[in-house]
């Protein structure tokens, strides 16, 4: 049998030869966190960054929840890690990493590595990254998993000269550079389209008709007013005669971030006792996960966790659903202090909305549609950047 040569699948051409087996200790010093007393308040509130693993999210980080003073450094077990330092977790969350890009400390929950000057930081950080396999295999403990000071350190891996190291770590920081601005981008359109609806439902930003004036006033009504209301029911599950039908049956977990409820799990025949929706109904969860929304595109019919809107020929589906949008953070901080939050029927019925025209209602939803299809171009370019990367660290590692 040939030997598997210790090369990466994807290597840049000036580049040869096979990479070295290493251990972490070869390549980085390894050192654990620490938690001053609580219970000292001259310990706290200092200008030392102090993270905890839940702050361990991004790439780089800048700057700590909790700050912590140099007297209460010297009084844990923590260390002063200088900047560029690899943030490991170790301990319940394994294997998040970030690079530190201040001076900083962590808690115990960590096994930062301070890499040595024969190698490249964000090389390391992919690779370690790249090797959570490893990480896992090696956690063990009873309370919760844990990797060792130890066990970081005999941790193996494969690794190339440094100039090799830098030209991979250059390249990946160009496409993390890409998946900055697209996930910037996507967050400012967001931003901007929450601003927009907020001048729009309260009537601060005014479309005009086709020839340049006013549209008429808004009129208050409640959505029992506008559609009927239907509340899902479930068909029978241990009757097969009613599954695996022509029509789609909406369940909470079906509704996704889009507009258009495009996909189900499951589907069902017609059944006379339970009313299909047509399409353009708007569906709205009202038990547990309150306010996840879409409008059929298919006759549908939803669980009983769903109330749905059939609207009337004055009201625009579209124009509905971005009115629920906005109203539903309000909805939920009503039934926040709820073991299980539930809006029944009755109870949905009566929310009122603001009713432009329906000339108004189209502008409306025509513009917020817009800047949805912008948002949904921009996310899709942002998976598709995100698992070109994912692609990338694979071929470019052994």
């Amino acid at each position: 049998m040939k030997e598997k040569k210790l090369v990466p699948t994807l290597r840049f051409p000036e580049f040869e030869g096979e990479w070295k087996k290493k251990a972490i200790n070869k390549i980085a010093s390894v050192v654990g966190g620490g938690t001053p007393s609580t219970s000292n308040k001259e310990y706290w509130n200092g200008n030392i960054n102090w993270f905890t693993p839940t702050e361990i999210k991004h790439n780089y980080v800048e700057s700590s929840t909790r700050k912590i003073s140099e007297l209460g450094l010297k009084k844990s077990s923590a260390t002063l890690l200088p900047k560029g330092t690899i943030l490991l977790t170790t301990r319940a969350t394994i294997g998040e990493v970030s690079i530190a890009n201040k001076e900083c400390t962590t808690n115990q929950g960590f096994q930062s590595l301070i890499v040595n000057k024969l190698n490249s930081i964000y090389f390391v950080f992919n690779l370690i990254k790249n090797n959570k396999k490893q990480l896992y295999k090696r956690a063990n403990g009873s309370t919760f998993s844990e990797i060792s000071k130890k066990e970081v350190e005999k941790i193996k891996v494969l690794i190339p000269s440094l100039p090799e190291q830098q030209k991979i770590a250059s390249f990946l920081t160009s496409v993390d550079e890409k998946i900055r601005l697209l996930t910037e981008k996507k967050a400012l359109l967001e931003q901007y389209k929450k601003g927009v609806m907020q001048q729009l439902f309260s009537q601060q930003l005014r479309f005009k008709d086709d020839n340049g004036k006013d549209f008429p006033d808004w009129e208050e009504k409640r959505l029992g007013e506008i559609g009927d209301i239907v509340t899902g029911k479930t068909p029978k599950t241990s009757d097969k005669a009613l599954w695996n039908g022509n029509i789609a049956f909406i369940t909470p977990t079906d509704i996704g971030m889009n507009k258009y409820q495009l996909l189900v799990n499951r589907t069902v025949k017609d059944n006379k006792k339970i009313k299909i929706l047509p399409v353009g109904t708007v569906v709205y969860t009202c038990i547990a996960s309150i306010g996840k929304i879409s409008i059929t595109t298919q006759p549908s019919i939803t669980n009983q966790q769903i109330n749905s809107v059939i609207v009337n020929k004055q009201v625009l589906s579209e124009f509905l659903y971005y009115s629920l949008l906005k109203m539903t953070p309000k909805i939920k901080a009503t039934l926040s202090n709820n073991t299980l939050p539930i809006i029944n029927k009755t109870e949905f019925s009566t929310f009122k909305i603001s009713l432009p025209s329906k000339k108004e209602q189209t502008k409306i939803a025509d513009f917020l549609s817009s800047i949805d299809t912008k948002i949904e171009k921009v996310a899709t370019q942002l998976q598709h950047t995100q698992q070109f990367k994912k692609g990338l660290l694979q071929q470019l590692f052994v």
